[in-house]
C-alpha cells in the first residue's frame, strides 16, 4: 500500500504545484478510442483488444499541459496460441477455453506540447493504479488419446501501480478541436502470484495503445 501511495504521491504534488498556474490559460478534455496491443510475456497469450481513454487537462504554459486520465482497456485469451505453447500445452492436447484482463487505469501525467501553429507533436509521461481485472472463463482439454477433462473457471482483482510512456499529435480541426492520434507504452506491475487454478496470466502487463480522438479546449473562466 506504502508503494501504491507513492507512485501517486509524486504526479499528484506536480500537478497541485502547478494549478495556479494553469488556472490562467486553458482546458482541455480528451476522448479517444482505439486499439490495446499486448507486448512482451503478455503477447504469447493474448491477443489485440479495445483501448478507450478519457482524459482532462490544464495548461501550465504554451508548451507544458498537466492532465488526470482514465481509461478502460481490454485483452482477450488467444486460444490458439494457448494450443501452440508447450510451456501451457505439454500434453499436446487441445485447450476450448475463453478469459480475458480488463484494466482500468487513473493516471497523472505531463504533457510537452510543440509551439508549432499548425500540427503539433507531443510527447507524454503517466502514472498512477491500474485497477486489473482478470477473469478465465474455463472450458474443456482434450487429451490426445481421447480423453476429455473441465478446466475451472476464476477470477482475480488486484490494483497495481503503473507508468506509461507516449508520443502523439494534434491536427487542429478548428478553433477549439483537435484532432488527437497517440501511441502509449504501458507498464503495469503484479505484485502477486498465480490466483486462479491453473493460472496462465503473467506476472506483469506490457503493452501498446494506439488511439484516435478529439481534444475538445475551452478558455478558463
Amino acid at each position: 500500500m506504502k508503494s501504491r501511495l507513492l507512485v501517486l504521491s509524486v504526479p499528484l504534488a506536480l500537478a497541485w504545484f502547478a494549478a495556479p498556474a494553469a488556472a490562467q490559460t486553458g482546458y482541455t478534455t480528451d476522448v479517444s478510442a482505439g486499439v490495446m496491443m499486448p507486448a512482451a510475456s503478455l503477447d504469447t497469450y493474448y491477443k489485440p483488444g479495445l483501448a478507450l481513454n478519457l482524459g482532462f487537462s490544464m495548461a501550465g504554459g504554451e508548451d507544458i499541459r498537466y492532465h488526470l486520465g482514465f481509461g478502460y482497456y481490454r485483452t482477450g485469451l488467444d486460444n490458439q496460441a494457448l494450443n501452440d505453447d508447450p510451456n501451457s500445452n505439454p500434453g499436446g492436447g487441445r485447450y476450448e477455453v475463453g478469459g480475458a484482463v480488463s484494466t482500468f487505469p487513473i493516471v497523472v501525467g505531463l504533457t510537452l506540447v510543440s509551439s508549432k501553429p499548425e500540427v503539433k507533436p507531443y510527447g507524454v509521461v503517466e502514472a498512477g493504479i491500474f485497477l486489473n481485472q482478470k477473469k478465465f472463463d474455463g472450458g474443456t482439454y482434450t487429451y490426445p488419446d481421447g480423453v476429455l477433462i473441465q478446466v475451472p473457471s476464476g477470477s482475480s482483482f488486484r490494483v497495481e501501480p503503473g507508468v506509461s510512456l507516449g508520443a502523439g499529435m494534434l491536427v487542429p480541426l478548428d478553433a477549439k478541436k483537435s484532432l488527437d492520434v497517440a501511441l502509449r507504452y504501458h507498464y503495469v506491475k503484479n505484485s502477486g502470484e498465480p490466483e486462479i487454478p491453473g493460472d496462465i496470466y503473467v506476472a506483469a502487463s506490457q503493452f501498446f495503445t494506439l488511439t484516435v480522438g478529439i481534444s475538445f479546449g475551452f478558455a478558463a473562466p
